[in-house]
C-alpha cells in the first residue's frame, strides 16, 4: 500500500510565481491610492548670516510641511487606481484558479499511481504463474511427454508475459515521477 504524502499546494514551486504577482499588484495598488492622496513633505534648513557692518552674526531656522494634492492629474491617478485595482482582481482569480488545479493534478496523480501500482502487481502475479508453468512444460519436455511446439506456445506465452510486466514497471516509474513532481520535488528522494 502506498503511503500519501501531504504536500500543502501552496507549497509547490510552480505556483509560487502566481503569488508573487498578486503581491505586485498589490503594492502597486497601494502605490497608486497613495499617488492619488497625494504626499506631504517636510523640510528643515538653518542659515548662517553675518553682517560685517555690526559685527553681528545671526542663526535662521526654517521648517516648512508642503502638501501636494494632484488637483488636474487626479483623473489619471484614479483611472489608475481601477487599473491596478482590476489587475489585482484578476491575479486572485488567476491564483485560485492554478491552486485548485494543481490540487486537481495531485489527486489524479495519486489515482494514476495507486492504479500503475494495483497493474504493476497484477503483471508480476501473472509473470510468476507464467513462469512456474514454463517450468513444469520444461520438465515434461525433458521427459518426453511434450513437444517441441507445446514447448514453444509456453515460452511464448512466458516472453509475452516478460513484457506485459517490463511496460506495466515502465508505466509504475513514470506514475511515480508525475505523482513526485505533482508535489513539487524533482526526485523521487523524499517523495515516499
Amino acid at each position: 500500500e502506498l503511503k500519501e504524502l501531504n504536500r500543502s499546494v501552496d507549497d509547490l514551486p510552480q505556483f509560487r510565481q502566481v503569488d508573487y504577482e498578486l503581491e505586485a499588484t498589490e503594492a502597486d495598488a497601494r502605490a497608486s491610492l497613495g499617488r492619488f492622496m497625494g504626499n506631504v513633505r517636510l523640510t528643515f534648513a538653518r542659515n548662517y548670516f553675518e553682517f560685517p557692518e555690526t559685527d553681528s552674526r545671526q542663526w535662521e531656522w526654517r521648517a516648512a510641511a508642503v502638501y501636494t494634492l494632484p488637483l488636474f492629474d487626479g483623473f489619471n491617478q484614479y483611472t489608475d487606481i481601477q487599473r491596478t485595482q482590476a489587475l489585482k482582481v484578476a491575479a486572485l482569480v488567476r491564483q485560485k484558479f492554478e491552486k485548485n488545479l494543481a490540487g486537481q493534478n495531485q489527486a489524479a496523480e495519486s489515482a494514476n499511481l495507486q492504479v500503475s501500482w494495483k497493474n504493476w502487481a497484477e503483471r508480476r502475479a501473472a509473470l510468476k504463474t507464467s513462469s512456474r508453468l514454463y517450468e513444469g512444460s520444461l520438465n515434461q519436455f525433458n521427459q518426453g511427454r511434450l513437444s517441441v511446439n507445446e514447448l514453444f506456445v509456453d515460452q511464448d506465452r512466458l516472453l509475452r508475459t516478460e513484457q506485459i510486466a517490463n511496460l506495466a514497471l515502465y508505466q509504475l516509474h513514470e506514475s511515480v515521477l508525475s505523482f513526485c513532481h505533482s508535489r513539487g520535488l524533482a526526485y523521487v528522494r523524499g517523495c515516499f
